[in-house]
């Protein structure tokens, strides 16, 4: 079979602030997604955004909720500096199980697994700032809402800026700094709680700056 061509070239700037947040709702009976197309960094120039979903696993039929299909999609659109939020019943997914995941444009990506289980604990993939401009790396926040300490680990996925484990305590928050200055700001992560295995979060993409930059070293295989 054909071989991609190893190395990276440059690409061009692209002012995209894009964020898709999901998590369980209160009640435990669905889950929510908020698209988010920012513009508090790129202003004017901002770009608005697709997100498109997909239910990789059995779900409920559009025209009989009684009944499951293999793959369900959903697409949106996000002006620039809007959010748009959708929700899913668990019980449109096999066995109260969700996975979703969510594709948006230059390699924007986010995976959410797990059931009415998951823990009171939120995991939010921000873009790190200073001085109100973006440094291309990732600042992943997380608050535990639960009763006691629960220890999180984030294992990197090909782009060596290697794996975390912190113990965050009841009713606190943490956030843990990435370092993307190797990878050309391009990223992918999954975030684990421990005793609740079903529970999964996944980040991938590449965080814009307003700046040129390259295209992705992993699949170039030009990461040292």
């Amino acid at each position: 079979m054909p071989q991609q061509e190893k190395g990276i070239k440059p690409s061009s700037a692209l002012p995209y602030q894009l964020y898709a947040d999901g998590k369980l709702s209160a009640d435990k009976k669905s889950f929510e997604i908020k698209f988010t197309a920012s513009n508090k960094v790129f202003g004017a120039k901002a770009l608005g955004s697709p997100f498109n979903v997909y239910a990789p696993g059995k779900y409920a039929t559009m025209n009989d909720p009684q009944k499951m299909e293999d793959l369900r999609a959903w697409a949106y659109t996000v002006k620039a500096g809007d959010t748009l939020s959708d929700v899913w019943p668990l019980h449109e997914f096999e066995n109260s199980e969700y996975h979703l995941r969510t594709y948006g444009p230059n390699g924007f990506f986010r995976e959410y697994l797990g059931n009415a289980a998951d823990p009171l604990i939120d995991v939010i993939c921000e873009y790190e700032q200073l001085a109100g401009k973006l440094t291309g790396n990732i600042a992943l926040k997380i608050t535990n809402h639960t009763s006691k300490a629960q220890t999180i680990t984030v294992t990197d996925h090909g782009y060596k800026t290697g794996d975390h484990k912190v113990a965050v305590k009841a009713g606190a928050s943490t956030t843990i700094a990435l370092n993307l200055s190797k990878t050309h700001s391009w990223y992918d992560f999954s975030t684990k709680v421990d005793g609740f295995g079903s529970f999964t979060k996944r980040f991938a993409g590449r965080v814009e700056t307003g700046k040129p930059g390259f295209s992705d070293p992993l699949m170039g295989k030009a990461l040292a």
